[in-house]
């Protein structure tokens, strides 16, 4: 498979010569180093598991006296686990800086072809193309590793946008350990991911209403499904914005607060007083039917709402067959979601109640992994 370059020298009637890069002094605080660029000017390449990359390379690189240093563009956020950000310098700079490192890290950029010019160590990630038609072009192959999603089966897309990022399906210890082989550092993590829920690094708060204790956040979601408490629901709406997820109708007296941003009604039969209220205090309601049976008949009832299928043994099967065989002596479940409950912070369900089905349940929201150390 040709690579881009060539093409492209083809189709000029021209030869592929040796890239001039002009470099221009910074002051870098280390002297062994590796960059890293994430940049991502589209989402197809946007790498959601850097943070779990860096995490894994940290100690390594740290006892072998190796710096990690982020470069990119001016509007890039800090990663975690990094020892210094360049990224308010000129293009120049970022060249001198590549040039003194010992190893480039990073998504398929320019950054990476920079890096092979120099004939640098690259761990190069691809997501939306074939590796071959755009690796780094001028590097000795035995100093480069590409990674990419497995395109035996489905193709990639070649798209800016994809609606599955595929370069999610990399598992971020692939990453570090390139970086380590690289390196010719031995030490290997024993971290093993497992799965990773689509919103298990959004930030958000669930409060079951059995807490002594307040809590306030930006937004709040009360499980009024795991505990129906009147008395510490209306207290936490008064200090929170709030979503309430609830299995009963609510009395109208407790709706009228305008930190109620939303109502998850779950049941198998739909209040119609309850739904009244609700749209009369201007509350967006989502109607969720857990009985297959009677979903047509509460759809004619209440035909000028959406309601949705929450099949919860369906749900709970499809999600035990995505995962597999889970060794649950070992499994570590983790989210940056937090639960509070009787004045205890978890990151699952699944923590508070050992009950394997809340775990696939909850699947949305966590991360399995397997270590021996955190």
């Amino acid at each position: 498979m040709s690579h881009l370059v060539e093409e492209y020298a083809k189709s000029c009637g021209v030869y592929v010569g040796e890239p001039i890069i002009k470099e221009h002094f910074y002051p870098v605080l280390h002297d062994k180093y590796i960059t890293v660029h994430t940049d991502a000017k589209d989402q197809a390449r946007s790498y959601s598991h850097w943070e779990i990359v860096l995490q894994l390379l940290k100690k390594p690189l740290s006892e072998n006296n190796i710096k990690i240093i982020q470069i990119g563009g001016k509007e890039s956020k800090r990663l975690p686990f990094i020892d210094q950000k360049i990224t308010n310098c000129s293009y120049k700079n970022t060249f001198y800086i590549i040039k003194r490192s010992i190893l480039h890290l990073g998504i398929n950029s320019m950054p990476a072809h920079v890096a092979s010019v120099y004939n640098k160590k690259i761990v190069n990630v691809f997501s939306n193309i074939y590796p071959e038609c755009a690796r780094p072009y001028w590097s000795d192959q035995r100093d480069v590793i590409n990674i990419s999603p497995d395109f035996s089966n489905t193709k990639p897309s070649f798209s800016n946008t994809e609606i599955k990022k595929r370069i999610d399906e990399i598992k971020p210890e692939e990453i570090s350990n390139a970086v380590l082989d690289l390196l010719k550092i031995e030490e290997r993590t024993s971290y093993k991911s497992v799965f990773f829920g689509k919103s298990y690094k959004s930030k958000i708060i669930d409060i079951i209403p059995n807490n002594t204790k307040g809590v306030s956040g930006k937004h709040v979601n009360i499980r009024m499904d795991k505990s129906y408490n009147l008395e510490q629901m209306s207290v936490i709406i008064e200090h929170n914005k709030s979503e309430i997820t609830t299995n009963k109708p609510i009395p109208k007296n407790h709706l009228k607060n305008k930190n109620i941003i939303c109502v998850n009604y779950v049941s198998d039969t739909f209040d119609k007083d309850f739904l009244s209220n609700l749209k009369d205090f201007g509350i967006k309601t989502v109607l969720l039917c857990n009985e297959k049976e009677k979903i047509n008949k509460e759809r004619a009832r209440f035909f000028d709402y959406k309601i949705y299928l929450f099949d919860k043994n369906k749900e709970t099967k499809d999600n035990a067959k995505k995962i597999g065989e889970i060794n649950w002596n070992e499994i570590n479940v983790t989210s940056s979601r937090k639960i509070l409950s009787n004045d205890k912070l978890y990151s699952s369900y699944y923590e508070i109640s050992k009950n394997k089905n809340d775990l696939f349940l909850d699947m949305n929201w966590v991360m399995l992994y397997y270590s021996t150390h955190e």
